[in-house]
This record gives C-alpha cells, sequence and structure tokens, in this order.
C-alpha cells in the first residue's frame, strides 16, 4: 500500500470535517484563503471544520499541499432503507467505513477515527450509537489495518 500522506474531506450535508496530517504551510494557506467563521479548529477532534459552500476551495488547497484527497461522502439512510431489518442489507467492511477498498491505510483508520468520534455512544446523541460502533470496531478488524 502507498505510505503517500493524503488528506481526508468528510462532506456532509452540513459541513466539510477536513482531517489531515500537520503542515504549516497549508494551515496558512487555509487561513488567509478561508476566514473565521467559515472555517474552525475542532481541537478535540484536530480537524478543520469548513462551510459547506467552501468545497472546491478546501479541494484545491487540500492537493496543492498534500497531493491526494480522500473525499468521504457518508451516504444518509432514505426511509425505505430504515424501515428494512439490518440482516437484510449487505455491506463490506469498506462500505461501513465509507472507504474504497484500494483506500491507503492512513486513509482507512483516518475514516475509522472520523467515524468513531461521530458515532462513540459517550459523544453520540443517537440510540442505535452503541450498535454502529459495533459495527465499525468489526469492520476495522476484518480489513485488518495496522497503524
Amino acid at each position: 500500500m502507498s505510505s503517500e500522506i493524503v488528506a481526508q474531506l468528510i462532506i456532509n450535508d452540513v459541513e466539510i470535517r477536513c482531517d489531515t496530517p500537520y503542515n504549516p504551510a497549508f494551515v496558512e494557506d487555509l487561513k488567509r484563503t478561508l476566514r473565521f467563521p467559515d472555517r474552525k479548529w475542532d481541537a478535540d477532534d484536530k480537524i478543520w471544520i469548513i462551510a459547506l459552500r467552501h468545497e472546491q476551495t478546501i479541494i484545491t488547497l487540500c492537493r496543492k499541499h498534500y497531493g491526494d484527497v480522500q473525499i468521504v461522502r457518508p451516504k444518509r439512510a432514505s426511509a425505505s432503507t430504515q424501515s428494512r431489518p439490518a440482516s437484510t442489507a449487505v455491506q463490506t467492511p469498506y462500505d461501513v467505513l465509507h472507504v474504497k477498498p484500494t483506500a491507503p491505510v492512513e486513509v482507512i483508520g483516518a475514516a475509522y477515527r472520523a467515524l468513531a468520534r461521530k458515532y462513540h455512544p459517550d459523544i453520540s446523541g443517537s440510540p442505535d450509537a452503541h450498535q454502529r460502533m459495533l459495527e465499525l470496531n468489526s469492520a476495522y478488524q476484518k480489513i485488518g489495518v495496522r497503524e
């Protein structure tokens, strides 16, 4: 697998979560290009939160400083899939972590950490948070990533 440093952008309906290794030049460009409140540093999760309207800007900045950009768009459950029992939906571990099977180890780890922060039962108010964490942990173990 590639050991290239990769930027990961998790784009949902509300915001862009930018998970990158520390790079002072990237931080300087980000602060110069996007002003507060369109960009915020989340010290707990150690990621940048970017306003959704700046999607192309943050992709361009990440490509400039990191080369490769992994873009993750978590799938929203539709009303039809919510009413089906979980056993009828077949997902691979890669589907659960929202990554491609060819994703580098760093991207898989970053995706796992981002989703774990989102769905951890101590943080998430979701009634299915415990089940989601079990699915995430199982998927991560099945892929066998060793960081």
